[in-house]
């Protein structure tokens, strides 16, 4: 997460806050404009006389903040309505070219917990089990194709710092980022709203609208309700399937493909971007990186699966 040294202006917290904030600036900008210069201007000639542009000024602001505070509660009106638990719709970039007729979508198994070990061979279909096994750089990888299969163009980086993203979100060939996405692959802990905040962190210092936090668990109660009043959508695992489901049976395969590619259960080392090996670290199973000791990454095994990172 990039430290900011500056406080963020009155723009930024317009821009970045839910409808509520941008109606109160918009009010406090037309209270001032209309009460507050005529009264402090009104006893000098000489700054009364700038009174009708100020107040203009502040016309103008209040009007802009009204515009901003009324785009954005009915973008959050809508997505409320069309928000649908289990299985949020994740969101769609227009299509540039018709939408391919869609196939007959299939219901993925969904256990509710993983009750036995993954055995390795080729899956046929998508399930809560493969998304757990899948090692923590393979998750990512899918969570991308998926975006890219709603036609984004999602630009991630291989490995060592991430910027506290592990994807940014373009439509077309737009410069700027319209969303950012972090991914947190852990089985049995829920996702806590620490790194929810950091992530808004990052949104406010690129200046960007949305943001997406992908698990393949759940996340605290904490977390949910601090998105709930930020521009954040919360995706677990179960959402992420779901949504897999809705998609075209040929999109399903091709996502199917990227995670199972290879080997996709050995952890990939998240500074140097290569596979682990399998070492005893302090009497422990583990993966360390075959770069060490001049890479002293390692990630430790719990009860016969790999503690994601």
């Amino acid at each position: 997460m990039p430290r900011t040294s500056r406080e963020p202006s009155p723009l930024e917290i317009v821009l970045t806050s839910r409808w509520p904030i941008a109606a109160t600036m918009a009010v406090v900008c037309f209270v001032v404009g209309e009460v507050l210069l005529p009264r402090m201007l009104a006893a000098n000639v000489f700054f009364n006389a700038l009174r009708p542009p100020m107040q203009a000024l502040s016309w103008l602001a209040g009007f802009g903040c009204g515009i901003v505070a009324l785009t954005k509660f009915l973008h959050e009106r809508s997505a409320g309505r069309t928000a649908d638990r289990p299985g949020v719709r994740l969101p769609e970039a227009p299509a540039r070219r018709s939408a391919p007729r869609s196939a007959p979508a299939f219901d993925p198994s969904m256990p509710s917990s993983r009750t036995e070990p993954f055995v390795l061979q080729p899956p046929t279909e998508w399930s809560l089990s493969l998304l757990q096994a899948i090692e923590w750089k393979r998750f990512e990888a899918v969570v991308a194709a998926y975006f890219r299969a709603k036609n984004f163009r999602c630009e991630t980086i291989d490995h060592g710092p991430d910027g506290g993203v592990d994807g940014r979100l373009y439509f077309g060939d737009l410069p700027a980022p319209v969303g950012v996405v972090q991914c947190k692959a852990w089985n049995t802990r829920p996702v806590g709203v620490a790194p929810v905040r950091e992530l808004l962190g990052v949104m406010t210092h690129e200046k960007v609208g949305r943001g997406y936090f992908c698990a393949r668990g759940e996340f605290s109660k904490e977390a949910i309700v601090f998105a709930a009043t930020n521009p954040i959508q919360l995706i677990t695992g179960n959402d992420l399937l779901a949504a897999i489901a809705r998609m075209p049976l040929q999109a399903q395969r091709d996502l199917l493909a990227v995670s199972t590619t290879g080997d996709y259960t050995t952890p990939t080392c998240p500074s140097c971007g290569i596979k682990l090996v399998e070492r005893t670290i302090g009497g422990k199973a583990a993966w360390g990186c075959r770069h060490y000791p001049r890479c002293k990454v390692k990630i430790f095994r719990k009860q016969g699966a790999t503690a994601a990172v």
